[in-house]
């Protein structure tokens, strides 16, 4: 139950409830002041109408005096209108009453006082009074008009009216409205319940999809028909469960090949300790023993070069906060890179050529960028036996681009796709012969990428391969 109240379902079934009682409200209130007014102007319009008349036929009457014939009048106007009619002198005593309860009475009635001072030429009021007869509360209308006689103030000239019947039927209504508005809430709310069941199915499936996807190894794909955000929610909850399938994968290998890679040179070492420890007289196996110990120093190197590879990787995970950003030649940094790795292109009889545009000017970590292409030239020449290794520096309206083609062994088509991966080497045993960790081209698509760039790869098998980046352009 705590559940339920606590949903989506039920929030919305609450405001849904809060809106029709407001509306309900609203309604009643301005159905009911409509109606009252209404009925109060026709009942006043139509006894202001007839007491024009009254107020002339006994106007003359008062100034003579004649209670009796005045008596007559009201009594025959006060049972054909159901109302009561009252003379009120200046001194606010009564002078007729067609009741006959209040003669010779003092009643200042705040209407008569507003006639009598001649603030206004005619007065309306409602009052709630108690019906001594039965003990029952009563609404009753009083209008005041002013008597005249020449021109003369002489009096006033008071109606009261019982209106009880017009707000019984204000009640009735209200009544009749409140029944009708509690069907409809009720009805509404049962629809609405149902119809929210719709609603909200498609966010509890993503809610329950969720926390499929924090407890399975695999990508949860919602086949919900939606429309507008709800949809947009559904394909952008599939767009991050398949991503984050991939990033598990990733992860997942990264760490069996890392392991893998770790291992290999732990184990090397391992065993060639043992074997020296295993040596009886290590004097009589001296040579044996340094080449066991060149072994151990050459593993450990390896060990070295993978752990440091994975600590670079690390970094440029992180790339964006904390690159050292500013503008620089690239042509000119390329140059410097050349010239570095040139003794070790000659000492595998590798011809270096350069080419470039005269000035190609970046925005970026200087850097990093250095450590992407020093990569790329150093691979080149690692996998290069014969020929040449190039590099290419060039310019158009988006990118500065710089190129590194070599005449090297070449990647075979299905390698292609997976050489950015990390730890991924296209021959095993030659790349480790080489020194490979296949952590390399991991690292410069990463360094491109934090720069906003990319990298394609263009190779022949036995011809050589081409690896370009592209860079964003600052101009």
């Amino acid at each position: 139950m705590a559940k339920f109240f606590s949903s989506i379902r039920f929030q919305l079934l609450a405001v849904f409830f809060l809106l029709l009682v407001l509306v309900f409200l609203v309604v009643l209130f301005m159905v009911s002041r409509i109606m009252s007014d209404t009925l109060l102007s026709s009942k006043i319009l139509a006894q202001q109408n007839s007491l024009n008349k009254v107020a002339i036929e006994i106007s003359e009457l008062v100034v003579n005096n004649d209670l009796d014939t005045i008596h007559e009048t009201f009594r025959g106007y006060g049972v054909e209108n159901k109302v009561r009619l009252l003379v009120i002198d200046k001194n606010y005593i009564v002078r007729a009453d067609s009741a006959s309860l209040y003669n010779g009475y003092y009643l200042p009635y705040s209407e008569a006082q507003k006639v009598a001072t001649g603030s206004t030429n005619e007065a309306l009021g409602f009052h709630k009074l108690n019906n001594i007869h039965d003990n029952t509360e009563e609404w009753v209308a009083y209008f005041a008009k002013p008597l005249t006689y020449n021109g003369t103030f002489i009096g006033v000239l008071m109606c009261s009216a019982s209106i009880n019947d017009t707000y019984q039927s204000v009640a009735s209504v209200q009544s009749r409205i409140a029944a009708v508005f509690g069907l409809v809430l009720a009805s509404s709310c049962i629809v609405w319940f149902a119809f929210s069941n719709v609603l909200t199915k498609p966010v509890i499936d993503l809610t329950n999809a969720l926390r499929r996807t924090t407890t399975k190894n695999y990508p949860t794909n919602l086949e919900i028909k939606g429309r507008g955000e709800v949809q947009e929610l559904v394909d952008a909850f599939n767009r991050m469960s398949q991503e984050l399938f991939e990033y598990n994968k990733v992860r997942d290998e990264f760490v069996a090949n890392a392991s893998h890679e770790l291992k290999t040179p732990l184990t090397a070492i391992k065993i060639l300790s043992e074997a020296i420890l295993s040596l009886e007289n290590p004097k009589a196996h001296a040579d044996r023993m340094i080449e066991f110990m060149k072994d151990i120093d050459a593993e450990v190197d390896r060990l070295n070069h993978i752990i440091t590879r994975l600590l670079e990787i690390a970094r440029e995970n992180d790339a964006n906060l904390d690159m050292e950003l500013k503008y620089f030649d690239l042509r000119k940094l390329v140059d410097v890179i050349v010239h570095r790795v040139a003794p070790i292109a000659m000492q595998k009889k590798l011809a270096m050529k350069i080419s470039a545009d005269r000035e190609v000017k970046i925005f970026a970590d200087e850097h990093r960028i250095d450590r992407a292409i020093t990569n790329l030239v150093d691979n080149a020449i690692k996998y290069t036996d014969n020929g040449s290794v190039e590099v290419e520096v060039r310019h158009n309206n988006k990118y500065a681009i710089v190129r590194v083609r070599d005449t090297g062994v070449g990647i075979p088509e299905a390698s292609r796709a997976h050489v950015f991966d990390r730890f991924y080497r296209v021959d095993k045993a030659r790349s480790r012969a080489k020194g490979g960790t296949g952590l390399g081209l991991s690292l410069v698509n990463d360094i491109v990428k934090a720069h906003g760039g990319y990298i394609t790869l263009d190779s022949e098998l036995g011809v050589g391969s081409t690896f370009t980046v592209y860079l964003p352009l600052t101009k």
